[in-house]
């Protein structure tokens, strides 16, 4: 993940930085967009079934009570489309810097699975490929998602690039 650097407090500088970026920019988008899921989606997904099967449907209704007040007055984009462009989002940080080292044409190989995926998987649903229902707010989200995903990976304020 990172190169080899002789002078040990530098490493653990780079690391620092490397275990921030993933925290604040592949953990927390992660996690807001799960929370989104379990707290403010519908109860009848297969999710919530699973949830079931591991005996921990205490704790997710306790999330949905809390966030059942949140989600009163929320717009229907954060609700529906808003935890998809999280995960992609995360993604696309996670392989870049993963693949921060690599040589530029791999590096953009393995970020652009993410954006791949994602927005293709809307655009087949467009076409009737995939099953789904096509939301051009799903798209501008996981579009919006994907740039700035390649925006975060690039920033030297934000990754740490050796």
């Amino acid at each position: 993940m990172t190169a080899q650097i002789d002078n040990e407090p530098e490493a653990k500088k780079v690391q620092g930085r490397l275990a921030e970026s993933i925290a604040l920019h592949v953990l927390l988008p992660l996690l807001t967009g799960g929370l989104i899921y379990i707290g403010m989606r519908s109860h009848k997904m297969l999710m919530f079934e699973w949830f079931d099967l591991l005996h921990i449907t205490p704790i997710v209704d306790l999330i949905r009570t809390f966030s059942t007040l949140l989600s009163v007055n929320l717009p229907g984009w954060l609700l529906f489309s808003l935890p998809d462009a999280l995960w992609l989002y995360s993604l696309t940080v996670l392989l870049g810097l993963l693949w921060v080292n690599a040589p530029t044409q791999d590096r953009y190989f393995f970020m652009a699975l993410g954006p791949l995926l994602g927005i293709g998987s809307e655009i087949l649903q467009f076409w009737n490929v995939l099953p789904g229902t096509f939301d051009i707010q799903d798209l501008g989200l996981l579009l919006i998602a994907s740039i700035l995903a390649f925006m975060i990976v690039y920033s030297k304020r934000n990754i740490a690039m050796v």
